[in-house]
């Protein structure tokens, strides 16, 4: 059995626009003829659903963030 650090590394190359969670399964309110809720599921914008991203872009991601801080303090 695979290590829990093995299946979730953590190297710092999660998503920061989903934390990690790249895909969700969202109810839309209707029903099925057997009673089940219809599921839709959702995929992040930022990491197609994988809940990484490669390191560049993540560097590219955090330097944007800091620079819209800066000009609006």
């Amino acid at each position: 059995m695979a290590h829990y650090t093995e299946l979730f590394p953590d190297d710092g190359r999660m998503c920061p626009n989903c934390w990690g969670f790249g895909r969700a399964a969202v109810t839309v309110g209707t029903r099925h003829d057997d009673g089940s809720h219809t599921i839709v599921f959702a995929n992040c914008i930022g990491c197609n659903g994988l809940g990484w991203l490669p390191l560049q872009l993540i560097a590219d991601a955090y330097n944007a963030a800091i620079a819209r801080r800066e000009v609006a303090a």
